[in-house]
């Protein structure tokens, strides 16, 4: 790897800081989008029942941490105002989708500059063959000075694509991940604010 490096030359380096800032990205959103951390698969079932048997005290005290627990329990703070529970409802929830999608446009932006690095590393490269063309004697030009300007520019074009390609398959897959969570977040609050609804015309 090390020679490999070396033989790219110093455009390689803004490509590694990319792809490690890419990765460090990807791998935090993964993480971070987990459907239990975000929907907490049953909460919707759980916090209703305790509506209905309990009373929203109950409900609140068991919204937890998850991004839709958090949305219930500002939704649910608010009662018996069904105008205001609404209201609250729709602020947090547009407050998490907005930390849902944190540092996705970083991730578009690694996979858009990394085929750019690469050119800029191929156009370095080519630099170098036609001053080694230049600078040979009697028109011949110093091989090894060639094949280092065909090294940097072929290295760094395929580093540029290495690096936007994956970026930009997790950019889709994390995009379309997001969409999603933010689907079932607002179905999972308009059937709570629903059960709220039934109840107060009882």
């Amino acid at each position: 790897m090390t020679s490999i490096i070396q033989a790219a030359g110093w455009p390689i380096w803004p490509l590694i800081v990319c792809s490690i800032v890419g990765l460090a990205l990807i791998v935090e959103r993964f993480w971070v989008l987990r459907a239990d951390k975000v929907i907490a698969p049953g909460l919707q079932t759980k916090i209703t029942k305790l509506w209905l048997q309990q009373g929203p005290a109950a409900a609140l005290t068991a919204c937890g941490n998850s991004v839709m627990g958090k949305i219930f329990a500002a939704a649910i703070a608010q009662t018996p105002h069904e105008d205001a529970m609404r209201q609250a409802a729709l602020q947090t929830g547009r407050l998490q989708a907005a930390a849902l999608n944190k540092y996705l446009s970083g991730i578009a932006t690694v996979a858009s500059i990394a085929p750019f690095l690469g050119l800029l590393g191929t156009v370095i490269g080519m630099i170098d063959m036609f001053n080694a063309q230049a600078l040979g004697q009697a028109g011949q030009a110093d091989p090894s000075a060639l094949a280092g300007g065909i090294a940097v520019a072929l290295y760094n074009t395929a580093f540029g694509l290495m690096i936007a390609v994956p970026a930009l398959l997790a950019w889709r897959v994390l995009r379309a991940r997001v969409d999603d969570l933010v689907m079932q977040l607002e179905l999972g609050t308009e059937q709570l604010l629903n059960v709220v609804a039934r109840t107060r015309k009882r």
